[in-house]
C-alpha cells in the first residue's frame, strides 16, 4: 500500500498447519488435538525517515517439536524506529549480529521457532560506509509474552582502512565488540554479570580474503547464595 509524499505499508502473512494422522509403522505419539498450526502476520509502515511495525503470532496450537511455551496468540514485537544522516535509532524490538555472530547474534528462525529479539533501543551510526559504530540495550523475549529478567548491552565498532584512505584494489576491516549479561541469579541473591569481548580483522584482495576474529569473556557475580 502506498501513499503521497513517499509513505507506504508492506506486510505478510505465514501459516503452517498440519493435521496429524496415527502412523502404525513408527508408533509415533499422535497428538491429543491432532491438528497444530503456526501462524504469523507482519506489518511495517514507512514514511520518509520513520517507519513503524509489529508482528502478532498465534500457535493454535503449536505445531509438533517446536517449543510448548509458545502456546497462545499475542502481540510478539513491535518498533518504531528513525534513520538520517547516517543514523538509526530504534525503539522496541530489533535483531542484530556482532562480527561473525560468536559474541552476540539475536535472529528469528520460523521453521525452528526459535525468535531471541531484544526489547529495548539500538542506536547506530555509519560514516561513508567507512566507520560504523553501533550500541544496543535491551531484555530478550522469552516464550509468546513475556521478556526475560536479563539486560543485555553492547558496543560494536567497525572500520574499512582501505576505504577511508581510498584504496579500491584492497579491502581492509577491523573490529572490536563488547557485550554484557547482567541477571539476578537463581535461588539466591547474587547479582551476575558476564563480560564478552572481541577483536577481528579482515583482508581482502582481487577476489580472496582472510578473516579471523577473537573471542574472550569474563564473569563477576556478587552477593551470598540463601539456602
Amino acid at each position: 500500500a502506498f501513499a503521497q509524499h513517499d509513505g507506504y505499508v508492506t506486510g505478510s502473512i505465514e501459516s503452517n498447519s498440519i493435521q496429524y494422522a496415527q502412523d502404525e509403522a513408527t508408533g509415533a505419539v499422535l497428538p491429543k488435538d491432532h491438528f497444530g498450526s503456526n501462524n504469523y502476520a507482519k506489518v511495517d509502515a514507512f514514511w520518509g525517515n520513520f517507519s513503524a511495525g509489529f508482528q502478532i503470532e498465534g500457535y493454535m496450537p503449536v505445531l509438533q517439536g517446536y517449543p510448548s511455551h509458545l502456546e497462545g496468540f499475542a502481540l510478539t514485537s513491535k518498533y518504531a524506529a528513525y534513520s538520517a544522516d547516517g543514523w538509526n535509532v530504534r525503539l522496541g524490538n530489533f535483531y542484530g549480529q556482532f562480527g561473525s555472530g560468536l559474541l552476540f547474534r539475536s535472529w528469528e528462525d520460523r521453521d525452528l521457532g526459535f525468535n531471541n529479539s531484544l526489547e529495548g533501543i539500538d542506536v547506530a551510526y555509519n560514516w561513508n560506509d567507512a566507520v560504523s559504530l553501533r550500541a544496543i540495550c535491551g531484555r530478550p523475549r522469552l516464550g509468546l509474552t513475556a521478556v526475560e529478567d536479563i539486560w543485555v548491552r553492547g558496543a560494536d565498532a567497525n572500520i574499512a582502512i582501505a576505504r577511508l584512505v581510498g584504496l579500491s584494489a584492497f579491502d581492509i576491516d577491523l573490529g572490536a565488540s563488547y557485550i554484557n549479561r547482567y541477571e539476578e541469579a537463581w535461588g539466591s541473591t547474587e547479582r551476575g554479570s558476564v563480560g564478552g569481548y572481541s577483536a577481528r580483522a579482515g583482508l581482502g584482495w582481487n577476489g580472496l580474503s582472510l578473516k579471523g576474529e577473537y573471542v574472550t569473556r569474563q564473569s563477576n557475580y556478587i552477593g551470598e547464595d540463601v539456602e
